[in-house]
């Protein structure tokens, strides 16, 4: 058979700050913008990711400082509909100029303030239309630097620090949306180039704080905003290390530009190489720029378009990377097995399998080592690794009419076998150390489980 494979979408992040106002329906309507997020490439490759860059802060949400709240969770809702995900940014970003100006003026009410971030929280994270689509949000921001609100609470009943608001405001996320993953972010690291000291360890200290006290923090964020000297590629590397040797959390750059000091050919090669060291990094998920075009760009200097849409070598280098080198697009024929295998990256994809006589396509999430088989006039995919118990042992693979499960020691055993249904074929006890199953309900992929005191493997299948 002829195999088409085909990269629809990566699964790491990779994205931009967006301006809500400038999708349709909303004020600034741009739809050069809209096409180009989509279609970076010309070929129809584009973000999968997004962040607002002012939308979702707590006092442009409430005074509308980009588009109404209705105009807001539209573009949220336009972004869904094209498959792009979403960060919130940000929740609390804890200092007076940062936060809504009724918090300063009760600043020696805790209970106000406590009820008033509250209420935020319940607010913005349940309103219609964006309720369910924010898959992360930067819970807190730059705590390191902004500190009033820590500071108006020192002291306070229950506030020995003031920084014990800080998981009350996690736990409140969690009670009102538990799916969405949690974020602090900040730039004292990476932006700054400092890898060790002052900042560097407070960011540090804080995020141990709120995880000792027991709230699920799911990310650490790097902002990336690199100056005229950018922050040595042997430093970035080193930061993102230390901080997954000490927390063991995912790690994103969350708002990468370049200063405009910084020269067109430097700033592409040190895309390059910025880009290549954090999406080598095994603690990173994503890398999320503030911007990728010059007329919606807080510094007017973003990383990939000129104000006239032109790309810039910086844009010919993410492309190139992206979309190019780790970018997986195969043909090929099946040995004589009917196998054909290949190493792809993580992200979505569409197989073609044309066999002559028919020919069967589908999209599938390639996450793990996993399997895609023909089963009738399907194409079934399921995992081939045998995971969390490696004194199991299921073969061959494909079977004809016998299946053998051996295990080299241990209680009793039992086996589950479900077809590509998930209906369950056969379940059996495993009390020798070997078992042969006759195979005697079909061809087809099957998916076989054996489990004992704690102990699963499992693995795919394919009768023959």
């Amino acid at each position: 058979a002829a195999i088409t494979v085909e990269m629809l979408q990566h699964d790491y992040a990779f994205g931009s700050a967006v301006v809500s106002r400038l999708f349709a329906g909303n004020n600034g309507h741009n739809p050069t913008y809209e096409s180009k997020l989509l279609d970076l490439d010309g070929r129809g490759h584009g973000f999968n990711w997004v962040v607002f860059e002012n939308a979702l802060k707590w006092p442009g949400w409430e005074q509308n400082w980009i588009t109404p709240k209705p105009q807001t969770a539209s573009a949220v809702q336009w972004l869904r509909n094209h498959g792009i995900k979403i960060r919130g940014h940000n929740l609390v970003w804890p200092g007076w100029s940062n936060l809504p100006p009724d918090i300063q003026a009760n600043q020696n009410d805790p209970d106000y303030i406590k009820n008033r971030i509250n209420s935020h929280i319940e607010e913005i994270v349940t309103y219609p239309g964006i309720a369910g689509n924010i898959a992360e949000w930067d819970v807190l921001n730059e705590i390191t630097t902004n500190r009033d609100l820590e500071y108006a609470l020192q002291g306070q009943p229950g506030y020995i620090t003031g920084r014990e608001i800080y998981p009350e405001i996690f736990q409140k996320l969690a009670l009102v949306d538990p799916d969405t993953k949690t974020y602090i972010n900040d730039y004292v690291t990476i932006s700054q180039g400092n890898t060790g000291g002052g900042l560097y360890d407070l960011k540090k200290q804080f995020a141990r704080e709120i995880i000792d006290a027991g709230v699920q923090l799911d990310g650490i964020g790097f902002q990336g905003h690199i100056g005229g000297f950018p922050t040595s590629i042997y430093d970035v590397y080193n930061i993102l290390e230390d901080f997954y040797l000490t927390f063991g959390t995912t790690a994103k750059i969350t708002e990468y530009d370049t200063n405009e000091t910084v020269d067109d050919e430097l700033a592409a090669t040190y895309l390059r190489d910025f880009l290549t060291v954090v999406f080598s990094h095994e603690s990173t998920d994503g890398f999320m720029m503030w911007g990728f075009w010059d007329g919606a760009h807080w510094h007017g200097n973003a990383p990939l378009f000129y104000q006239n849409w032109a790309l810039k070598p910086a844009g010919e280098a993410f492309i190139d990377l992206v979309f190019n080198e780790w970018w997986t697009e195969e043909n090929g024929q099946t040995d004589a097995n009917g196998e054909f295998s290949l190493r792809g990256f993580k992200g979505a994809y569409k197989i073609t399998v044309d066999c002559g006589d028919e020919v069967l396509a589908d999209t599938f999430e390639l996450r793990n080592d996993m399997v895609v088989v023909k089963s009738g006039s399907e194409l079934v995919s399921g995992s081939a690794a045998i995971s969390d118990a490696p004194d199991f042992r299921i073969f061959p693979n494909p079977a004809h009419d016998v299946l053998h499960i051996e295990r080299t020691e241990g209680p009793a055993a039992e086996v589950f076998i479900y077809d590509a249904a998930g209906r369950l074929v056969l379940q059996q006890k495993m009390i020798a150390p070997k078992i042969a199953i006759p195979l005697r309900f079909g061809k087809g992929v099957f998916q076989v489980v054996a489990e004992a005191e704690g102990q699963r493997a499992v693995k795919m299948i394919v009768v023959q």
